[in-house]
């Protein structure tokens, strides 16, 4: 092993540079080292530079692959039905009892780990504070079935974890040294919050109101304390993450929303006043959005069915509440600090080896090029920032002298527009479910609508598009993606409760059906006519074969829905410059959408699920409830992995699918691998949130979630290993041919996995069995 103490002996170098190389040595070494070389690489590492994120970060992440290490060795893994993200290991009878005693070892370890980095900067918060929160609440809830007695009402089918928990022979050994590592656990991440800035954990704010009701007591005390904290130095934004709770059917989560709001006017007395409105807003939108309208009525009064709402916004002294359009909400966190670029490291050290006349050793030169080669993300600029001196912008926590973060950092601008009052029509669309369109007077004389929607839970929706949010700064991060402006288009979604919830109304969009419709019909006068007996004729297949089914459908595409889609760039766009730069918006962002969907498991793609932005030709996506694959389980499954359908590729231009759309497919491709393990662990926390009721159980599975909400408030996914394991298979690129049913033995690279899907996605075969809903023939 190449050791490069010896070498710092005779070169001039800082200790920046030196604990760059130790750290990347250390990661170049984990895995083909022993564990004891690792650690004593990263402690040099820490010693040089006690107070740089990266060296605490990836220690912390060393910690937890050993523990991953650990579970993934338990031989009862592959079949559990684990419901948290450390498997439920205490509960394992494949584990032996120091297994599991090391396991909880590593828990404390990089738990104190991920709080140090945190301490020093918040680069990788989205990894760091996820992971934390994750692994320490997982870890309490993994320890309440030996901490909690059976209930005698509770049958033994109903608590099959408690029951194991007690079966297990070394329970009061793996009780009593559980209690402990959890009591010093919860000891140093209290101790940790009041060292850091309170806006960084809105971070995972989402997250941490998901386990608002955890079922081990002093792990919840402190968790609603923290919220409490974070609650009290930011209610405009938090309030709108938390009024779910205030309207939740269960009773629990509604208590603990309202005594951590009655806490936090404690401490800021305020903030009561602020807390009296906004339940009275709360309850006004939820009798908004579940008014019943009558059959043909399109536009209500607020004046003369919500006279108390109006009211409300009528006396200019009432308390503002923050409108929650995204550009409000979103929590400006301070840059990382930078540092010389690690590319300049063999350079400098050779340039000190000609100052000091000293041959330097091939086997050094030879390490350093591979580290230099594989330095990865932790290259920086030129010199490091200086820690800054200061308190957090509120009065309620206090950071030590020294610290990374600076007392003068604002998250959320000054500038906060609130509510002033509400436009007395209300416009109530056609759809379905027919939701209400409500237009906000900003305090800056502005307007901002947004859609009021009943009769569904928006709960998975805003928790998708976090995720997206997150993937656009992995967008911005990366030069192709950056020099390609790529993105996604996201907006605001705030659940009232389980039921109903607020949209904010993106300006300029409309659905692809009727786009496409509208050159349909200046194609034929009686399209609509021809087209609707034709589809009823190719509908009316259920007992038809295959290939009949197929024939039938190359007929509806050659006679009756020819590809349109490229006339609508043409009539939409005259300028030849704005024509080709809104086709490019076009091809890309659904290149973007289409691979982020298929590592998702998004469906439901039909033709009112994709929107066209008139003004710039992206497309926009909404409706997030059919995720990791539920398209599969339907009654008709769908089997294409993606919207791909003769139009889409029409309106690509001539080149099609070739070209911009495969390219960019391959490049975020590529990023989603480079990226895998922040995507994968946000992932994992959102897929094992106990607050999204995951609507692919069976109905057992409801019934064992209802009966937890009412005993405890928390719901567990039952699937959630599942759907981890199929997410990180799409990822290393395994696949399946849904035409034959075979899995991909050997992985396949981006460019083969991006032409896979490409081929599945414009199979006429795989189309003609779509549902009639979908859509296929648009």
């Amino acid at each position: 092993m190449f050791s490069a103490e010896s070498h710092f002996s005779f070169l001039l170098v800082s200790t920046d540079l030196k604990a760059q190389v130790w750290l990347l040595l250390a990661r170049y070494s984990e895995q083909n080292s022993p564990h004891e070389a690792v650690f004593e690489m990263y402690k040099q590492a820490q010693e040089a530079a006690p107070h740089w994120e990266e060296t605490h970060f990836y220690l912390a992440q060393f910690y937890d692959t050993l523990l991953s290490s650990c579970i993934e060795s338990d031989p009862t893994s592959s079949n559990s039905t684990a419901t948290t993200t450390t498997n439920n290991f205490l509960s394992s009878s494949g584990l032996s009892l120091e297994n599991k005693l090391r396991m909880m070892e590593y828990i404390r370890l990089a738990v104190n780990t991920y709080c140090r980095s945190l301490k020093y900067g918040c680069e990788f918060i989205y990894q760091s504070l996820t992971r934390l929160l994750t692994i320490w609440l997982d870890f309490a809830s993994d320890l309440v079935p030996f901490i909690k007695p059976v209930p005698t009402t509770t049958s033994r089918k109903q608590q099959p974890l408690t029951v194991a928990a007690t079966n297990l022979p070394d329970a009061a050994q793996i009780k009593q040294y559980g209690q402990a590592k959890l009591t010093e656990i919860t000891r140093e991440v209290s101790s940790w919050t009041t060292r850091v800035p309170p806006y960084l954990f809105l971070a995972a704010f989402p997250y941490m109101v998901s386990r608002i009701c955890h079922s081990e007591d002093m792990t919840s005390k402190a968790l609603n304390s923290i919220i409490t904290q974070v609650f009290a130095a930011f209610p405009q934004q938090t309030l709108w993450m938390m009024i779910n709770l205030y309207g939740s059917s269960n009773s629990m989560r509604r208590d603990r929303c309202i005594a951590i709001w009655n806490e936090a006017s404690n401490i800021e007395p305020g903030l009561h006043d602020f807390v009296v409105e906004a339940t009275v807003l709360i309850k006004q939108l939820d009798t908004l959005c579940m008014h019943a309208v009558t059959y043909g009525q399109n536009k209500i009064s607020l004046s003369t069915q919500f006279k108390s709402f109006k009211r409300s916004y009528a006396n200019q002294s009432a308390c503002p509440i923050l409108i929650p359009i995204q550009s409000q909400m979103q929590v400006c966190l301070p840059p990382p600090p930078v540092r010389f670029s690690l590319s300049t490291t063999l350079a400098h050290v050779q340039q000190q080896q000609q100052i000091n006349n000293v041959d330097l050793p091939s086997e050094t030169a030879v390490k350093l090029t591979a580290m230099v080669n594989k330095q990865g993300s932790l290259g920086r600029a030129t010199a490091r920032k200086t820690a800054q001196v200061g308190s957090t912008t509120t009065g309620t926590n206090r950071m030590p002298q020294k610290t990374y973060y600076d007392a003068r950092h604002q998250p959320f601008s000054d500038a906060v527009v609130t509510i002033q009052s509400f436009e007395d029509t209300i416009e109530v669309l056609s759809s379905l479910q027919r939701p209400k369109k409500i237009v906000i007077h900003g305090s800056d004389g502005q307007l901002y609508p947004f859609l009021c929607k009943s009769q569904d839970d928006l709960r998975v929706d805003s928790r998708c598009l976090d995720f997206c949010h997150l993937f656009n700064k992995c967008l911005k991060k990366n030069s192709e993606t950056r020099r390609r402006q790529l993105n996604i288009r996201t907006y605001a979604v705030y659940p009232i409760n389980e039921r109903c919830g607020l949209i904010e109304w993106l300006p300029n969009l409309c659905t692809f059906r009727s786009l496409v419709t509208k050159f349909y019909r200046q194609r034929s006068s009686n399209f609509s006519e021809v087209s609707n007996r034709e589809i009823k004729v190719y509908g009316n297949s259920k007992d038809k074969t295959k290939e009949t089914r197929y024939n039938d459908f190359l007929k509806l595409l050659a006679f009756h829905q020819p590809a349109v889609f490229h006339q609508y760039f043409f009539a939409a766009y005259p300028d030849p410059n704005r024509w080709y730069i809104s086709r490019m918006n076009f091809v890309r962002s659904t290149a973007v959408m289409s691979m982020i969907g298929y590592i998702m498991g998004l469906g439901d793609r039909h033709c009112e699920n994709i929107l066209i932005d008139t003004c710039t030709g992206e497309t926009v996506h909404v409706d997030f409830n059919c995720l990791f694959n539920k398209g599969l389980t339907f009654e008709i499954p769908e089997k294409v992995p993606f919207r791909l359908t003769h139009n889409i590729v029409d309106g690509m231009g001539t080149l099609g699918v070739e070209g911009v759309f495969r390219k960019t497919c391959e490049i975020i491709l590529h990023l989603i691998r480079n990226e895998r393990e922040l995507l994968v662990s946000v992932l994992k926390t959102f897929i094992y949130d106990p607050l999204v009721e995951w609507k692919s159980a069976t109905r057992e599975e409801v019934a064992n979630m209802k009966k937890q909400q009412i005993e405890g408030g928390e719901v567990v996914n039952m699937k959630a290993q599942t759907h981890v394991r199929n997410i990180l298979e799409r990822v290393r690129g395994y696949c399946t041919d849904e035409l034959t049913g075979k899995r991909v033995v050997l992985p396949l690279s981006v460019e083969g996995q991006v032409d896979h899907l490409i081929q599945q996605a414009t199979s006429n075969e795989l189309l003609c069995q779509m549902f009639i809903g979908w859509a296929a023939y648009l």
